[in-house]
């Protein structure tokens, strides 16, 4: 279906980019590639696509978001292999990159929502209350608003899914910026 061909298209793109040694294209074609990955739940696939764009990135010495989604995408990989060490050390390396860009911003939230959904699965959820704050900095959304510290020391699990829901608006604008430069 559409994922099959929008992965042909992605691994064609990707393989033009590289033989003209435009790297950039070449990272955020092989992103693509692991994110339709992602979306089968096929780890092994998820982190060699994240491979390859960090490699294409660190070539075309690209900028510090394009390689922070990069890295979030091998975490996504780790964590679907039931990796959680390894993929919240990956959540921490992109969140450090999105922090030394700006504090607050869709980056560090899309950061801090990795690394609570790693922790969670991993038994631990401490990063839920920066996620939380920095939701509410960020996001005018009516479901963060409705979130508090009550429901979160009483429901995590059901805060984990209203930040996940939250989050998944402010992926794709960051996404536009770094592989269009335009929203």
């Amino acid at each position: 279906g559409r994922w099959d061909e929008w992965l042909t298209l992605s691994r064609d793109a990707e393989a033009q980019a590289v033989a003209e040694r435009d790297f950039l294209n070449a990272g955020a074609r092989a992103y693509h590639s692991g994110w339709i990955h992602y979306l089968r739940k096929q780890s092994a696939e998820v982190l060699a696509s994240a491979g390859r764009a960090e490699a294409y990135f660190k070539e075309a010495q690209a900028d510090t978001s394009g390689r922070a989604f990069a890295i979030r995408l091998r975490g996504l990989g780790h964590e679907l292999a039931g990796d959680y060490r390894a993929s919240i050390a990956a959540y921490r390396e992109a969140l450090d990159l999105w922090r030394s860009l700006a504090y607050e911003s869709e980056g560090v939230a899309i950061g801090l929502n990795d690394l609570a959904q790693a922790e969670r699965l991993f038994g631990e959820f401490r990063v839920l209350r920066d996620a939380l704050r920095l939701l509410h900095a960020v996001e005018e959304h009516e479901v963060v608003h409705q979130l508090d510290e009550p429901l979160l020391l009483a429901h995590p699990e059901q805060v984990l899914v209203e930040l996940e829901a939250a989050v998944v608006g402010l992926v794709f604008l960051p996404l536009q910026e770094v592989f269009f430069g335009r929203a």
